[in-house]
């Protein structure tokens, strides 16, 4: 295609409606710009439309911010806007000048219209194309303007519209008018440059022909330094289309001037900035060292933070395949998955083994996984990690077994905590009693609870539970620990005693599970290797038990943490990433309680994934929040939940927009050019309950997803679907 002054056009023909649907109307003329980068172009945008009527000045109100937006997105483009000019059918020009923040007004047809000044200046005649039917003597441009319905006195095309014959050169003067009259000259070196320069034209053919029309100019690149701040205008980056039909907060429509109340919408200039936060903006997820976020303009966002994650996203809202599946497929790092339906194992675990030199194993009693994958299913016995010779943390190691095997109960607390104390004793027993050396595992300590055994002393021989307990009594290791469990379970009433081993066999009754047996009875690899090697672990469960399997499943979580927490850190080692997908089935734990506050320091980052802040009210009560609070990264999708859309109102905070009051008036003053309209500002949310669950929809075909961090605004990404994202070809396996 030609450059210099060639002059290029397009002309299009839209429907009516597409006049009030601006974001749209913004997007084809931002990609026709985009394609004709860095060479002078005539965009002209044209739709049929009759009347306007009363709608005309909510249309120029609407369109102000929208025209503003595009300058600055093409000039970020490379592109050089020269001109943008918008024109009503009905004889009402609209003005824009960047960085006006007021609006003015222009009488037309005996009303005063919205409208902005107009600039004339050096080099805006080479945009103007001559194909008027009518025009002035001179360039016959404009001439219908003295044609307007109404016949407005003294509305000529001088007063409105600059002729574009009077052209200025260097050192000349320009003509420039505001509010329909001449305002004098103005000198070139104080006019706008040509690439900011917007100016309006009016073009009357007819009462049946009335259209909207737009023309845009484009420079040369060098002709917008990147210095340039504007005309008092705030330097802004291009909004890009996810935030397009947000209704607050947007960074070019905030007001400049605002005070109080300030939320607002990050961008991708603030992304490029380090003082906005650890997020980056064509972050390389190939690297595999943080949190692949989403995109945003097509580019990659993700963050590098050593802190927790929580994704809050409804049930089949896409977590898998926008969130989990696609991080594991990049993450370097050692990671432990929950992974119900066994699904994340079968895209991911080839990739990490053979790309990213894990050491994969698959813990996959249920047999959800591929066969394919046969070869890294592997068993783990969790007595295994007891060591019988270490008196002085034998007990606390096996108390977080206990407490991973008893979910616990208000209204049973007494129960459950009998329970577990007896569950503790007896698996110290069976680790430390020499009997049990060839089957310590916990299909023995269930036979235990269930039949006792048979045990011989001074002579007598005692079965059941009582031969359980007499064996108990003979073992001393643990520092007696063992002992007292069994005391104090012979000394409660045979009631108590009844409802202690009742409870106890209640919470052990996955063990009875033959596909369990097997995963639970060998012993294939060390927790602790996820600090000592590149390794991932699956622990697969299918849906339909994952309530059965829960204290399994736990059991790997306390295991986990306590491991990373003895085992050294290495000197720039990624963190242990606990990816806990419906993390609510795990019910309540004080490990990852407490670790939420704390494990991050010991090179242990938790992913919890949750459908709802319900289920975190309900499981930890006064503590929830410290999940939040403590997470480096906050995402949000799919939300439907109430509780969950208000925190989220609240959490974005409120900002401050400019609002407009109209009254009727009588017939006089409004002769007198009075429009009964009231100027004022309102504090409001940045983003109500309401519209959070539809912008963030499942639905949402945009794939939005929000993210709030720490101490910088909150950010709008496009999810991934590793599926349908190129970015992922070739990485993942098929189910």
């Amino acid at each position: 295609m030609a450059s210099g002054n060639e002059i290029f056009s397009v002309v299009m023909t839209l429907p009516p409606v597409w006049v009030f649907s601006h974001p749209i109307l913004y997007n084809n003329i931002f990609q026709y710009l985009s394609s004709a980068r860095g060479r002078p172009a005539v965009c002209r945008l044209a739709v049929g439309w009759h009347s306007l009527g009363s709608q005309q000045g909510e249309l120029l109100r609407g369109t102000v911010g929208c025209f503003r937006s595009l300058l600055t997105k093409t000039r970020r483009q490379g592109s050089a806007l020269g001109q943008l000019a918008l024109q009503i059918g009905n004889g009402a020009g609209i003005f824009f000048q960047p960085g006006f923040q007021g609006l003015s007004t222009l009488p037309v047809n005996g009303q005063r219209q919205q409208c902005l000044p107009v600039i004339q200046r050096k080099g805006a005649a080479s945009v103007i194309t001559d194909d008027m039917q009518s025009g002035c003597s001179l360039c016959r441009w404009g001439r219908g303007l003295r044609h307007l319905q109404g016949g407005s006195a003294g509305l000529g095309h001088r007063a409105v519209v600059p002729c574009p014959a009077a052209k200025s050169k260097r050192g000349a003067q320009a003509k420039s008018f505001t509010h329909g009259t001449s305002v004098g000259a103005t000198e070139d070196k104080e006019a706008l440059p040509p690439w900011v320069l917007l100016s309006a034209v009016t073009r009357i053919t007819g009462r049946q022909k009335n259209y909207f029309c737009i023309m845009a100019h484009q420079g040369e690149k060098e002709d917008h330094p990147a210095s340039w701040k504007g005309d008092g205008m705030e330097r802004r980056q291009t909004v890009p289309t996810l935030l397009q039909d947000l209704p607050r907060g947007v960074p070019d429509r905030r007001l400049d001037s605002a005070k109080g109340y300030t939320a607002a919408w990050r961008d991708s200039a603030d992304l490029r900035n380090p003082a906005f936060g650890l997020c980056r903006l064509g972050y390389d997820p190939h690297q595999g060292r943080g949190l692949l976020l989403g995109s945003l303009e097509g580019q990659s966002v993700g963050v590098e933070d050593d802190r927790h994650i929580m994704t809050v996203a409804g049930s089949r809202s896409g977590k898998g395949v926008s969130v989990i599946i696609p991080n594991l497929l990049f993450y370097r790092g050692s990671a432990l998955v929950m992974d119900p339906k066994g699904e994340n194992a079968d895209i991911t675990a080839a990739r990490r083994a053979k790309d990213l030199g894990h050491t994969v194993h698959i813990l996959d009693p249920f047999q959800t996984v591929a066969d394919r994958l046969a070869d890294y299913r592997a068993s783990y016995n969790p007595l295994c990690a007891l060591d019988p010779d270490k008196d002085d943390s034998l007990v606390a190691d096996v108390g977080l077994i206990g407490d991973a095997l008893v979910m616990r109960s208000e209204r049973e607390a007494h129960w459950d905590d009998t329970a577990q104390n007896w569950i503790e004793g007896v698996i110290l027993h069976v680790v430390t009693w020499p009997t049990y050396k060839d089957c310590c595992d916990l299909v023995t300590v269930r036979h235990l609870l269930m039949h006792g055994t048979s045990h011989t002393a001074d002579g007598e021989t005692s079965t059941g539970m009582a031969g359980l307990f007499r064996q108990m009594e003979d073992n001393e290791a643990a520092r007696g620990a063992i002992q007292a469990a069994a005391v104090e379970m012979q000394d409660r009433s045979p009631t108590e005693q009844n409802g202690v081993l009742s409870t106890a066999r209640r919470h052990t009754k996955f063990l009875d599970l033959a596909q369990l047996q097997d995963v639970v009875q060998n012993h294939d690899f060390d927790l602790a290797d996820l600090k000592r090697q590149p390794m991932t672990l699956y622990i697969c469960v299918p849906a339909s038990r994952l309530g059965l399997c829960a204290r399994w499943m736990r059991l790997f979580v306390n295991q986990t943490l306590a491991a990373m927490e003895q085992e050294p850190t290495p000197r720039g080692m990624l963190p242990v990433r606990l990816i806990l997908d419906e993390m609510p089935v795990l019910g309540h734990m004080r490990q990852l309680e407490d670790a939420a506050g704390q494990m991050a320091g010991f090179g242990v980052q938790i992913h919890g994934i949750i459908q709802d802040l319900g289920q975190l009210q309900h499981l930890y009560a006064g503590r929830w929040e410290s999940f939040l609070g403590n997470s480096g990264v906050l995402q949000f999708f799919g939300n439907s939940d109430l509780s969950t859309l208000r925190w989220i109102a609240e959490r974005l905070g409120k900002t401050t927009i400019e609002v407009v009051q109209t009254a009727e008036i009588p017939a006089l003053q409004a002769q007198q050019g009075l429009t009964g309209r009231n100027r004022g500002r309102e504090v409001v949310d940045l983003l109500a309950a309401d519209e959070a669950a539809r912008y963030f929809a499942r639905a949402d075909t945009l794939r939005r997803c929000l993210v709030i961090q720490p101490d910088t605004r909150p950010l709008i990404l496009q999810r991934y679907h590793y599926r349908e994202d190129t970015l992922f070809k070739g990485l993942w396996s098929e189910r």
